[in-house]
């Protein structure tokens, strides 16, 4: 059965990273962030968008020219500098955090990045949580990105979705 959002939290049994301190960690990336778009991706934005999954971590997306300036925004949460990570098909720049005990991941994505791509045809869903307002990509584009690469991932999507 899928769980339904109620006032921005969902519904039945209780998703932990949905509690307080993920909806913290989200208030206080989107306050440092201010006017840098960024977008909820991977298990949080699935469990966000309705699916029964506790994720480990927040991965938010950024454009990879505004990595310098959420590194900077961000400082006094980071765990490790701006690096460079090797995903399937694309290499990201990525700043670690932890926001509120919260791991956080910041990953600066160009423009023809298999995410990013998805979002700039506008495949996001903006949720409210708890008077927080985010941006996760919709869960048809989290499929497709995670079809080739994280079949198990994506079979859940699908299962979900139908």
């Amino acid at each position: 059965m899928a769980l339904q959002l109620i006032n921005g939290f969902i519904s039945g049994r209780v998703i932990k990273m949905l509690e307080k301190k993920f909806v913290d960690a989200l208030r206080i990336l989107k306050d440092k962030l201010r006017d840098i778009d960024f977008y909820i991706i991977g298990s949080a934005g699935m469990a966000i968008n309705g699916m029964d999954v506790i994720p480990g971590d927040i991965d938010a997306i950024v454009r990879i020219s505004n990595i310098r300036e959420a590194y900077d925004r961000l400082r006094d949460h980071v765990k490790k500098p701006i690096y460079e990570k090797e995903f399937p098909g694309a290499k990201s720049l990525v700043v670690l955090a932890d926001i509120t005990g919260i791991e956080v991941e910041v990953l600066g994505k160009p423009d023809d990045d298999e995410y990013y791509r998805r979002i700039l045809d506008g495949r996001i869903k903006e949720h409210d949580l708890g008077g927080v307002s985010v941006k996760c990509i919709n869960l048809e584009a989290e499929y497709e990105v995670m079809a080739p690469y994280r079949p198990e991932k994506a079979k859940r999507i699908r299962e979900f979705l139908e």
